[in-house]
């Protein structure tokens, strides 16, 4: 065994130094060549019971990553507040570009387990997967601005996972985040609710089902999904959608009462009450 700074080694090559300098400088000055290389079945493995167990500098940063004792790791920050944190002034933060000569792209997952690292244990319904915030700088970052967050929406199985995706904003005068759209795990799209029953549910305003766009109001409006014709209302109300007015024709205007034509304009403005075929500017 071999010590520098200390009579009694414990390993091969032991170095101690209890002065303020490094205990170790390696300098490699050939341009191209590592200055250390390592080699073996297990790598690199450094342990530490110091405040900072890993603390990597640059020529441009004293403190380019650092490791604190609870684990965190920042990358541009010496006082990560999570298991990565990452700050920079360029703007871009993190970058990643993925090349494959397949049609896959980059992709980024986000994965939620109760239980504990190794021990884990099955998701509940209602259980948030993930959540990207975003807080703007004012003294602090302790409140939201938006976000955005999913969650299991159903009972889990080994090959069913039912979610949603919600999105938030604050407010103005307000420093947390309300929900303002959703999508369900039917793809039911809610903006102003959080409990879609349609395709497109407006809250108490406007919903789109798979026959029409209609307001929540009993004959409200209603814009109907259906071929227009001289019976068949586009523009209808809810509840009465055979009452209303459609595109008979080429330049054709019906209104219609009961599923029945009872008024036409057509491309010469003339207007026909009881006949599709007015020749006069009335035709009764």
């Amino acid at each position: 065994l071999i010590g520098i700074g200390t009579d009694n080694p414990s390993t091969l090559l032991d170095v101690v130094n209890t002065s303020s300098n490094w205990a170790m400088l390696i300098d490699q000055n050939n341009t191209g060549n590592l200055a250390m290389k390592i080699q073996g079945n297990y790598g690199l493995g450094i342990s530490s019971e110091g405040q900072y167990p890993l603390d990597i500098s640059t020529a441009s940063s004293s403190d380019a990553l650092r490791m604190l004792d609870n684990g965190n790791l920042g990358l541009g920050t010496i006082t990560p507040e999570g298991v990565l944190h990452t700050a920079n002034n360029s703007g871009v933060n993190i970058f990643q570009r993925s090349n494959d000569s397949a049609s896959y792209g980059t992709n980024l997952y986000v994965r939620k387990s109760r239980g504990t690292v190794g021990s884990e244990s099955n998701t509940q319904s209602g259980d948030l997967i993930g959540q990207m915030a975003f807080s703007p700088y004012y003294g602090d970052y302790d409140n939201y601005a938006a976000s955005i967050s999913s969650a299991i929406e159903g009972t889990v199985t080994t090959d069913t996972t039912p979610g949603r995706l919600m999105f938030s904003t604050a407010a103005a005068g307000a420093n947390t985040v309300t929900e303002r759209m959703r999508i369900d795990s039917a793809g039911k799209v809610g903006i102003g609710t959080s409990s879609p029953s349609y395709k497109l549910d407006l809250g108490d305003k406007f919903f789109w089902d798979s026959n029409y766009f209609r307001t929540n109001q009993t004959r409200g409006a209603a814009i109907m999904n259906e071929a227009p014709s001289s019976t068949n209302p586009v523009f209808s109300f809810y509840g009465d959608e055979d009452t209303g007015m459609s595109r008979a024709d080429n330049n054709k205007l019906s209104l219609i009462t009961a599923g029945v034509e009872a008024i036409r304009i057509d491309a010469s403005q003339n207007v026909g009450i009881g006949t599709t075929s007015p020749v006069r500017k009335l035709d009764v």
